[in-house]
């Protein structure tokens, strides 16, 4: 559990954890150089409650993406999770992620579950972004990583995984993330080693914005853009059009390191480019045809 700045919210979501019906837990926390004192107060008073939690106090920030890679740098064990501190899981979410591993019998590399988004106000309407990845076909290879692509998303950072499949030649595979900060070289990478499951049923809690929660639902179930059509907005095309492009080169290094013959890696290129412009279009436009008119 990378954490900054949110005791409030860090004492939820770690209570969360140290809840689940799975106790065979090592749980580590990495406080990035808070300038709020009652974070490190908080995790050293658990800590004293609970052997399981090991603490960590960065000497200065060093960066989301730094953090996590140190938490997975600190985990030993078979199976690793990110938690964020601003959600929570439910008692049942590592177990439940366990037993799917156990069916698919070292199949798969990430299991999760489906999201409830929560607003400050209160719980946002469900929607389920895990659909299309339960609709992929028992496939492997290549042909695997261009069926589940068009269905990866963000919360599936927040996932169960093999411990193992989140390095690549020696390295964290969060390197292949990239200056664009996307995750979809990432993922694709990850399917590359074997299969991504969405359980169907709740048991992440997202906390999110209302505008967040109307473009995490706009993405999945398609119709007019929260905000409008991106075009109304001239000063954001430019930064939107780099931001693309640069998601293109990271793209390009993730797809390059696959253990794939060069032809499948072109026509998975080919397809991640495709699903990233289509997006940009959607984007522009305003309008997402919905799942089934894709």
């Amino acid at each position: 559990m990378p954490c900054f700045n949110r005791p409030e919210l860090l004492e939820r979501a770690l209570g969360a954890v140290l809840r689940q019906t799975h106790s065979n837990l090592e749980i580590v926390v990495s406080d990035n150089a808070s300038t709020d004192h009652r974070v490190e107060s908080l995790v050293r008073r658990l800590a004293d409650q609970d052997r399981r939690i090991v603490f960590f106090r960065q000497l200065k920030n060093i960066g989301p993406m730094a953090n996590f890679e140190f938490v997975l740098s600190q985990a030993s064990s078979d199976y690793f999770m990110w938690a964020a501190d601003d959600d929570w899981i439910e008692h049942d979410f590592v177990e439940s992620c366990l037993k799917e591993f156990e069916r698919l019998a070292g199949k798969a590399v990430l299991i999760t579950t489906e999201a409830q988004y929560e607003t400050p106000n209160g719980p946002y309407r469900f929607f389920a972004e895990g659909r299309g990845l339960r609709a992929v076909p028992d496939i492997d290879g290549a042909a695997y990583v261009m069926a589940i692509a068009p269905h990866l998303f963000g919360n599936l950072i927040y996932g169960l995984f093999h411990r193992s499949a989140l390095f690549h030649e020696g390295r964290p595979l969060t390197r292949w993330v990239g200056p664009s900060l996307n995750e979809m070289g990432f993922f694709l990478l990850l399917a590359a080693k074997g299969r991504i499951r969405c359980l169907d049923k709740v048991g992440l809690h997202k906390r999110a914005s209302a505008l967040v929660c109307k473009s995490a639902e706009w993405l999945t179930v398609g119709g007019w853009r929260p905000g409008g059509p991106a075009l109304l907005h001239y000063k954001c095309i430019g930064s939107m059009l780099r931001y693309h492009r640069s998601v293109e080169d990271d793209l390009d290094v993730a797809i390059a390191a696959m253990p794939f013959e060069a032809r499948d890696k072109t026509n998975i290129r080919d397809l991640a480019i495709r699903n990233l412009y289509r997006h940009l279009r959607h984007q522009l436009t305003g309008w997402r045809p919905p799942p089934s008119h894709r």
